[in-house]
């Protein structure tokens, strides 16, 4: 289960999104690279958006120590993953 948690950290989507927008790019299909970096920012865009209008407070069941800066929901982490791993299907089963 940590391994799919992992595949929605910060340090992990953007080289998968930069190895795919390259491979789609050398492919010659530059729209499927660009629909991945706009499906990326879309997914922060509403991330932003939705944790404004929503204001979800962060649940302290234990002092971690980390002081989050920012409201709770929706994560930004699992929009940005969503929207790129979501993307890349589509794009990869279109292909196909």
């Amino acid at each position: 289960m940590l391994f799919f948690t992992a595949l929605g950290y910060y340090w992990v989507v953007p080289p998968f999104l930069g190895l795919a927008v390259y491979a789609f790019h050398r492919i010659g299909t530059r729209s499927s690279a660009a629909l991945l970096l706009i499906s990326i920012a879309d997914g922060l865009i509403l991330t932003m958006t939705l944790k404004s209008l929503l204001q979800r407070t962060r649940s302290e069941l234990f002092d971690s120590g980390y002081t989050a800066s920012w409201h709770s929901f929706p994560g930004a982490h699992a929009t940005v993953a969503v929207g790129f791993y979501g993307t890349l299907a589509l794009l990869l089963a279109w292909r196909l």
